[in-house]
C-alpha cells in the first residue's frame, strides 16, 4: 500500500476530513485530494505535516506502507 494510501486510510479511521488536513498543509483541498490519491508525491514535510495531525510519528506510516 502507498504512503498516500496509508493516510488515507488514517484519516478515515479517525474521521478526519480533507478540508482539516488542507488548513494544516496549508494547501487547498484540491491540492490534497491529488496527493493523497497519489497524484503527487507527498514530500517529507507534508508526510510529517499529516502524521502529526493524525497524531502519529511519520515511521508509522512509512512502516505501514512498506
Amino acid at each position: 500500500m502507498s504512503v498516500a494510501a496509508e493516510f488515507r486510510a488514517e484519516m478515515a479511521r479517525q474521521h478526519v476530513p480533507q478540508h482539516k488536513i488542507a488548513a494544516v498543509l496549508g494547501m487547498s483541498q484540491q491540492a490534497v485530494s491529488r496527493r493523497l490519491r497519489g497524484d503527487i508525491a507527498l514530500d517529507t514535510d507534508e508526510i510529517e505535516k499529516l502524521a502529526a495531525a493524525l497524531d502519529l510519528a511519520p515511521l508509522v506510516i512509512l512502516e505501514r506502507a512498506a
